[in-house]
């Protein structure tokens, strides 16, 4: 199974640019298709940053990544949305190995971040939050105070919570699962960070 990301922008050429890269644990081969060379990056962030800089100078029509049980996440989404940093990343990819392959409500619940009732007969009891991934949830947590700064989705989101009377902590909580969403999303569907795409219409493509 591969990963396709489509990139924007890219100069109107005769003959596009295709390129394919094979994700190791280690290492990212980069093929180009109208070129026998191969370029090998560290999968680490320092190599990721310098596939981002070859890759821009190409400006392809067509990225494939293989998709190797998570590997591929670093590559292909989980540092380029504001807010997720190296933490978040690696925690991700070691601690949650079902990112993208789960339904938004079914992610939110493994880990943790989903309200469940605690309701019984007549009495409707607080909706709380328990269980689930507690290293997970303990790195979105501290990303979502920078996420709540400068992610342009999650921003207005907290923002809004906060001004209809929501405490701080059931605004952060929901920043929480809305920013889970979204990296599950751009997993799922091979998409990188777009703010102008919502991810109640990513999952509404997705049901299409």
């Amino acid at each position: 199974m591969a990963i396709g990301l489509r990139v924007r922008g890219g100069p109107m050429v005769r003959q596009p640019v295709f390129i394919g890269i094979d994700v190791g644990k280690d290492w990212l081969d980069v093929a180009q298709h109208t070129s026998e060379e191969v370029r090998r990056f560290p999968n680490s962030d320092s190599g990721i940053g310098e596939l981002v800089t070859h890759l821009e100078a190409l400006r392809p029509q067509l990225i494939v990544l293989e998709a190797t049980g998570g590997f591929e996440f670093p590559a292909a989404a989980l540092q380029g949305v504001p807010g997720v940093g190296p933490n978040l990343a690696r925690t991700l990819i070691a601690e949650l190995p079902e990112l993208g392959h789960l339904s938004h409500k079914q992610i939110a619940a493994l880990v943790g971040v989903a309200p469940l009732s605690r309701d019984s007969g007549k009495m409707r009891g607080k909706r709380m939050i328990w269980g689930g991934r507690a290293p997970v949830r303990s790195a979105l947590f501290l990303s979502v105070w920078s996420a709540a700064k400068w992610n342009p989705v999650i921003r207005p989101f907290y923002d809004r919570l906060r001004a209809n009377g929501k405490p701080p902590k059931v605004a952060q909580v929901a920043c929480m699962r809305k920013l889970l969403t979204i990296l599950n999303a751009m997993v799922r569907d091979g998409r990188p960070w777009d703010p102008s795409i919502p991810p109640e219409q990513l999952r509404l493509q997705h049901s299409c």
